[in-house]
């Protein structure tokens, strides 16, 4: 018994209200009862909304899986392929639509259209090739009408968009909004409006989509579909992004060589807040979910404002937070930081360091901090500009890793083509170019905040955080901990901690006299062998803060920082990170 394979497409989505799947389905049942051939239900090959204009249902569609399993022999020639018309197959241009149907004739299947109940196969083409050029007018027909409707759609956009200042597109518009009585303009929702508001200044001052959802939920804020179930982190995403935000309008369409391309349309909407600040709040959600979430104890509190950045000097593990009890204090919770490897006994040593006293020797010492943007009082123009498009520039660097990072994935998984390889070194070449732009704007952004901070007093400013750190409660003392944490993760690339000092063991001695560390001759070990101690020794503790741009600095245990700022290269500070050596400050 043959076997019979039925094909089902319709363009949008809309068709699937109607009556056009099940006529598919029933006519294709039909014809394989009729004909004795057994229908093969088990492979489901159903494009549902996908066009065949733009050889979508080839290219990532069910008719391509059909076509791949036809060259891998698990669908037999002989095999027959039931489509309601040949324009179910394709309505691309006559060439590539008859190069569709030659592939699947000279595979060895026969292609039946049910609509007039003809058959297509090699055999009877030959004989009669009045078939084959009766196919290919049906599939020029089918196309033209494709065209047609295309250059009709396109020319009704063009009209509209060049209408769109007396006319909005569409009807369609974000929850927030909704159009005018005279449908000229669209209108802010006061009340859903508001809402947005404050999830995009929650968002700025570093609340992630789950913790904003448990605020709008706990506070019973009404959702904008009034959805039953609360609010969702995946909607309050979809705000923080939308473009609309800020007044623009995205619209997803294809260029002309069928890619898919977003169009924005500016002052569409009325806007909620400017484009730079929805664009800030974008790069420091990037910059956040690189190095991971703000840490936030059980009562909400951001703990840690250096979260993600702790890491031990002595093995480059990473350095958390822990917390012990003290009776003589009256059952008070001490927090402290550790190292990670040492907690799990892993070759290094446990040493404590309180997490309130090292959290002031650090910020006592990060003159390169923002502060007057954690205490709301930046406001020269000049320095926010620059530090706007900063966070711009780190968020398109970010973009840019990542992609250089899947083309490399699809390289390892064997799709490595030229195109593919030119593309890495196009976005290498790019990636080299921002990291060229982020130092040269951090430079320019350090001078300028050195003069303004000539002309006023960074430590009375330094002391005022410490002090409001010591003095605030609740809400308000959250949200300068999460200011803090966001102004420290967009300066600061690593701390590296020193708990117990410079000192040696047996395991690090051995690992200094065969080290091949940059710099590191057989006299200078010897001389860094002698000046070590052999034990831990808190009294000597100190930090080594590096920066983004790999700036960095050494800090006493009080608060003396005991050289400049230096800098080093990149491989200067991957060969650091990389390295066993304990206690050592970078070439």
């Amino acid at each position: 018994m043959a076997k019979a394979y039925s094909y089902i497409r319709f363009s949008t989505a809309d068709q699937s209200k109607g009556d056009s799947l099940r006529r598919q389905v029933a006519a294709a049942e039909n014809y394989a009862k009729e004909h004795g051939f057994e229908l093969d239900n088990s492979l489901s090959f159903h494009d549902l909304g996908v066009s065949a204009f733009d050889q979508s249902n080839i290219r990532t569609g069910a008719l391509g899986k059909f076509l791949e399993l036809v060259n891998e022999g698990r669908i037999e020639k002989g095999s027959y392929l039931l489509v309601e018309n040949l324009d179910r197959l394709s309505r691309a241009n006559v060439m590539e639509a008859h190069d569709l149907f030659k592939k699947l004739i000279t595979a060895g299947i026969n292609i039946v259209t049910l609509s007039d109940r003809v058959t297509y196969n090699q055999e009877d083409l030959n004989k009669n090739p009045m078939g084959l050029v009766y196919s290919i007018l049906i599939m020029s027909r089918a196309s033209e009408e494709s065209t047609i409707k295309s250059q009709r759609g396109k020319a009704a956009w063009i009209g509209k968009k060049q209408n769109i200042k007396n006319k909005p597109l569409t009807a369609r518009c974000p929850y927030w909004m909704q159009l005018s009585k005279d449908k000229t303009k669209f209108e802010l929702i006061p009340e859903k409006a508001n809402v947005v508001k404050r999830i995009l200044n929650l968002a700025q001052s570093g609340h992630g989509n789950s913790s904003i959802t448990k605020i709008l939920n706990k506070e019973m804020v009404p959702t904008f579909s009034n959805n039953p179930n609360g609010w969702q982190p995946s909607y309050i995403q979809k705000v923080i992004e939308s473009t609309a935000c800020y007044g623009t309008f995205s619209m997803h369409t294809t260029d002309s060589s069928g890619n898919d391309v977003i169009e924005k349309i500016k002052n569409y909407y009325p806007a909620i807040i400017s484009e730079l600040e929805w664009s800030k709040i974008q790069d420091e959600r990037k910059l956040r979910s690189k190095k991971g979430g703000i840490n936030k104890g059980a009562n909400g509190r951001v703990s840690n404002i250096f979260s993600g950045l702790l890491f031990c000097a002595y093995c480059k593990g990473s350095m958390t937070m822990g917390a012990e009890t003290k009776k003589r204090l009256g059952n008070k919770r001490i927090a402290y930081v550790a190292c990670s490897n040492a907690r799990r006994g892993l070759n290094c040593n446990f040493i404590r360091w309180k997490y309130d006293e090292l959290e002031e020797l650090l910020l006592s010492t990060c003159k390169q901090l923002n502060f007057d943007d954690v205490l709301g009082n930046s406001n020269n123009l000049e320095l926010s500009e620059m530090e706007n498009n900063l966070f711009k520039l780190k968020g398109e660097k970010i973009e840019t890793e990542s992609r250089i990072a899947n083309l490399i994935d699809a390289i390892e998984t064997g799709n490595k083509t030229d195109s593919t390889t030119k593309r890495i070194l196009e976005l290498e070449e790019c990636l080299d170019k921002q990291n060229h732009q982020i130092k040269d704007l951090e430079e320019q952004s350090q001078k300028f905040r050195s003069k303004i901070n000539a002309r006023h007093n960074i430590s009375k400013t330094l002391n005022n955080i410490i002090s409001l750190l010591k003095t605030s409660e609740g809400d308000e003392l959250n949200r300068l901990r999460k200011k803090l944490a966001l102004q420290i993760r967009s300066t600061i690339k690593r701390i590296f901690l020193s708990p117990g000092g410079a000192f040696l063991n047996k395991q690090r001695e051995a690992l200094i006299l065969n080290s091949d560390l940059k710099g590191l001759t057989n006299e200078l070990k010897n001389t860094i062998l002698s000046n070590y101690s052999s034990k831990p020794d808190k009294a000597n503790r100190f930090a080594l803060i590096i920066f983004e741009g790999y700036k960095f600095l050494n800090v006493s245990e009080d608060g003396v920082v005991f050289d400049r700022l230096h800098e080093m290269s990149l491989e200067e500070y991957l060969t650091y990170i990389e390295s066993d050596v304990g206690g050592l400050t970078p070439p």
